[in-house]
Parts: C-alpha cells; sequence; structure tokens
C-alpha cells in the first residue's frame, strides 16, 4: 500500500520534530537577509529619523521678507539635507519592512506542517518576493551614500551659521543680523498665515511614504501568505497542482523559426516532494 506524502497536514508541533533539525538552504538564506538587511536597515533607520528630528527648522528663502543671499543658499542647502534625509528614512523602512515580513512568514510557512518547506519555497521564490529582496538591497546600498551625502549638507549648513554668528552676521535664532520679522499687519496672502510651505511638503512627502509601504509592501505579503498557508489543507490529488501554479512553474519564451516568431515553452516542473532533498532553492 502506497502512501502519499504531499496530503493536508496541521501545524507543526512546538517539538524537537527530526523533518527540521537539519538546516535548508532556505533556512540560511532568510536568516543572512534577515540579520545583514534587517539589522542595516534598522540601524539606518534610526539615525535617519533621529537626524530629522534634531534638524533646525528654521529656515528662509526671502518669500516674506528681505534676506540675504547667502542665508537664503544656506536654507536651500538645509532643506535639500533633510529631503535627503527622509528619503533614506524611506528606503530603509523598505528594506526592513521586506527583511522582517519575508523572514516571519517564510519561517511560519516552514513549520506550518509536514509540506511546510514547499510551501515556503513557493512563498520566497514568487516573482514580486524576488523583485522585493533585490529592490531593499540595493535601496539599502543607496540610503547608505545617500546618509552621507545628507550628512554632508547638513554640517555645512552647520559650519556656515556658527561663522557667520561669530562674524557678527547672524544672530543666535538663525536671522540676519538687523533683520526682523514684519508685523502681521504689513504681511499679505500667504505670508499672513501661519502655514508652513516646508511643513506642507514634508507632511505630504511623509504620508505618501506611509502609503506606498503599507499598500505595496505590507498588503502583498499578507496576501501571498494568505493564499500560501491555505493550501496546507488541500488534498493529495490537488496540493502539487495548485503548489506547481503558485511557485514551481515556470514559463519563458523562446525565439524558435527562422520567421522571428516566439511562443511561450512551458518548462519541466514537478512538484518536490518532502521526502526528497529539501535543500534546493534556484533564486534568492
Amino acid at each position: 500500500m502506497e502512501f502519499d506524502d504531499a496530503g493536508s497536514d496541521g501545524s507543526m508541533d512546538m517539538e524537537n520534530d527530526p523533518r527540521f533539525t537539519t538546516e535548508t538552504v532556505l533556512d540560511r538564506r532568510l536568516r543572512a537577509f534577515r540579520s545583514e538587511v534587517g539589522l542595516v536597515g534598522g540601524l539606518t533607520t534610526g539615525a535617519s529619523l533621529s537626524q530629522c528630528f534634531k534638524l533646525e527648522k528654521r529656515m528662509h528663502f526671502g518669500i516674506c521678507n528681505s534676506t540675504p543671499v547667502f542665508v537664503v543658499w544656506q536654507s536651500s542647502v538645509h532643506l535639500i539635507s533633510f529631503l535627503g534625509m527622509s528619503m533614506v528614512l524611506f528606503l530603509s523602512l523598505y528594506a526592513t519592512l521586506v527583511s522582517v515580513n519575508q523572514s516571519y512568514f517564510g519561517n511560519r510557512l516552514i513549520t506550518a506542517g509536514a509540506n511546510g518547506f514547499e510551501l515556503a519555497r513557493a512563498f520566497y521564490m514568487k516573482d514580486h518576493m524576488v523583485l522585493m529582496r533585490h529592490r531593499a538591497i540595493r535601496f539599502l546600498a543607496r540610503a547608505l551614500i545617500l546618509l552621507i551625502i545628507s550628512t554632508a549638507g547638513m554640517l555645512y549648513v552647520k559650519f556656515a551659521q556658527d561663522q557667520d554668528m561669530e562674524a557678527g552676521l547672524q544672530s543666535s535664532a538663525g536671522l540676519p543680523t538687523g533683520l526682523s520679522t514684519p508685523e502681521p499687519s504689513a504681511q499679505s496672502g500667504l505670508c499672513s498665515t501661519h502655514l508652513s510651505l516646508a511643513g506642507i511638503l514634508v507632511l505630504a512627502i511623509f504620508c505618501a511614504m506611509s502609503f506606498y509601504l503599507y499598500f505595496f509592501i505590507q498588503v502583498p505579503h499578507e496576501r501571498l501568505f494568505r493564499e500560501i498557508y491555505a493550501l496546507r489543507h488541500q488534498q493529495a490529488d490537488t496540493f502539487g497542482a495548485l503548489l506547481e501554479g503558485i511557485g514551481h512553474a515556470q514559463v519563458v519564451r523562446k525565439e524558435e523559426s527562422r520567421n522571428g516568431q516566439r511562443r511561450p515553452v512551458e518548462l519541466d516542473a514537478q512538484p518536490v516532494s518532502s521526502g526528497q532533498n529539501r535543500g534546493s532553492c534556484a533564486a534568492m
């Protein structure tokens, strides 16, 4: 009597299950992705967020009052450095969020039952999951470079303001010497309100960042996890087909014939049972 090991099973018990005593390639990749990308991403996130709060917000662009050119230049560098630090925060959060989600959901699927490795591999090798991991690496590398550039701009402004204060060109509040804020009655239009254009711009940028991270990073991870996690309830005759449709079948286009026409060629993709080598994984 033959027994098919591709049937459904409940979640793995919290004990030393012999099926999971040997580390797989997927375990190593998830650990490396979490420990390196997640750790560095968390550090850059904390550093950039701290600098965004510490950065002085006194900027003068000569809109509501007469401002010397050197002060406008310093304020422009100041604002660009702040926006750069905000971009570092976004790129770091992207890498951290992808690392946390894929590490957690991957390990959760591995322990989903007898076919946990196949479920986790289907999740790990999904096209947009692979794309997110590659983007996380690239974004984190660029965030580190942008962190240096933004810090350089902030230090420039700090040096310039301290030098101007010693020369008597600026006060301790960052205003040029002799420059006073006009009375509210003398202001008109936007200058008579308490709205900050820079503040509105930052609010819009941070809201857009939050929207993107939630709907394009968090939601796809949760949706794919629920779809693949539900496969553990499938029967033996349908489990392989469903798993193949999610993670194992690859369709490539190969140019054939002399007339230059292209047609899709399906590669052979057989579902791997839990009794075979569980350490094979073809993509990061």
